[in-house]
């Protein structure tokens, strides 16, 4: 049985199939890529809601220790609901994990392509560090 994996899941394997080939990775990290990208995926919500064009108020998320693959949404209001950029910044434990970064982009792999959310998508080989935090903004115009 052959598994077809498209769009940002693909490019995301594909990054785990190159790392794996370059010895980075052990040989049995594509199938847990393959069976993770599935686990979670999150609709982030920022702390201030107030409508405006530009960089929105951040949204705050810790991951949960020992996750291996996550899935970030944040979108734009309404009334600015065009996505151009997503900003994502690690705390000192994240940044010194060996994070994955599979996707960082619009969602333009939901059916139909969605403009207005802006996603990320976050592998740990080993799974996430307890104390692991990122804050996320998005420019909505």
């Amino acid at each position: 049985m052959a598994l077809l994996i498209t769009g940002r899941r693909a490019r995301g394997l594909a990054l785990v199939g190159t790392l794996v080939a370059a010895g980075i990775l052990g040989s049995n990290a594509s199938a847990r890529a393959a069976s993770s990208f599935r686990e979670q995926e999150i609709e982030l919500v920022p702390a201030v809601t107030k409508p405006h064009s530009g960089w929105q108020p951040t949204a705050s998320f810790t991951f949960t220790p020992f996750t291996t693959g996550i899935e970030l949404n944040l979108a734009c209001p309404a009334a600015f609901p065009i996505v151009v950029n997503g900003a994502f910044a690690f705390n000192a434990i994240g940044t010194s994990s060996n994070t994955i970064v599979g996707a960082n982009g619009p969602r333009i792999d939901l059916v139909p392509p969605s403009y207005q959310k802006w996603g990320w998508h976050f592998r740990w080989p080993a799974g996430s560090p307890a104390g692991a935090a990122a804050k996320f903004s998005v420019y909505c115009v």
